[in-house]
């Protein structure tokens, strides 16, 4: 139980599971016992193959506060929608956070990740509450992000 508002379909708009062929990906959220809501939490990768679930990667760096979209593009490319907190202190209740994109190898997931940060009209003021929707259009290669300004 994450204790912080959010739940584990909150991003209901975008989808947490992608499917490549055989392979199934799957995001999801730990809960971090050391960290007070609202950003109390971290994006978690899964691959069902052969023999079930297998965790491939969790966030090392960040903490944020809900589910995070998944997308795949035509190739060997998967894409994690991530929100993660400015703020250091983990007692902090809430504040700014920095939309990002994490990109994943479809064929190594466990491998490291590039992150990219979106573009955005003017400096939006982000908070953990993101409420965004992400797309893909493997075959052009096109990605759409939307995210609130609270």
């Amino acid at each position: 139980m994450v204790n912080n508002g959010a739940g584990p379909l909150w991003c209901s708009g975008s989808t947490c599971l992608v499917r490549i062929g055989e392979a199934v990906f799957a995001s999801g959220l730990e809960t971090l016992k050391d960290a007070k809501p609202l950003n109390n939490c971290r994006w978690t990768l899964f691959r069902r193959g052969p023999e079930g679930w297998r965790l491939q990667q969790i966030d090392t760096n960040g903490r944020t506060r809900e589910p995070c979209p998944l997308v795949t593009l035509a190739g060997d490319e998967l894409l994690l929608s991530i929100n993660p907190t400015l703020v250091a202190d983990r007692n902090i209740y809430s504040g700014r956070a920095r939309p990002e994109i994490v990109m994943f190898s479809i064929k190594a997931p466990k491998s490291p990740v590039e992150t990219f940060l979106p573009a955005w009209d003017g400096q939006p003021e982000f908070t953990e509450h993101s409420y965004r929707s992400f797309a893909a259009y493997g075959p052009a290669g096109s990605l759409i992000l939307f995210q609130n300004i609270v």
